[in-house]
């Protein structure tokens, strides 16, 4: 159960990884979409801080709504996924076993793994809720405010010349 604990976690960090950089890209895609809007509101007197304000604001607004519903769906599903795969564990187990001069023993054995299989449950705690709403913020602000940085450096005359 701990190497399966442990390799759950290995996924869980892999996984935000993964999101961060993926978070990151389409800012920064969805920021230099928007460099003609930067160049407008920084030609009408915004600064830079307003417009990562904005972008921060944005990212925030839809990370939170993706948030809640992943989370929803996380925990409407966790319960069935789980009892699935118990169950599949549980039928796999039961066609593997082995008929012979051990067949007890390994019957024995195999209805010890089922008993331990079937005690599995899924649960989230606050604290592990927690985290992961921070690392979902936290991601979404550094993969908005970065690309909405370099970008507003730029001046306005510069971005609507070359529109």
């Amino acid at each position: 159960m701990e190497s399966i604990a442990s390799l759950a976690l290995a996924g869980v960090i892999g996984a935000t990884i993964a999101g961060a950089v993926i978070v990151l890209l389409s800012m920064i895609m969805i920021v230099r979409e928007r460099r003609r809007e930067i160049g407008v509101i920084k030609a009408i007197g915004g600064t830079n801080r307003k417009v990562m304000a904005q972008f921060v604001t944005e990212a925030l607004t839809l990370t939170i709504i993706g948030s809640v519903v992943g989370l929803t769906l996380g925990v409407l599903v966790s319960g069935p996924m789980t009892n699935s795969l118990v169950s599949n564990s549980q039928s796999s187990s039961q066609t593997a076993r082995a008929e012979g001069p051990g067949a007890g023993l390994i019957r024995g054995g195999f209805s010890q793994i089922n008993r331990n299989i079937t005690s599995v449950t899924s649960s989230i705690t606050p604290e592990i809720f927690a985290v992961a709403i921070g690392m979902t913020l936290l991601i979404a602000i550094v993969g908005s405010a970065v690309p909405a940085w370099f970008i507003a450096r730029i001046s306005p005359a510069e971005v609507l010349r070359t529109e």
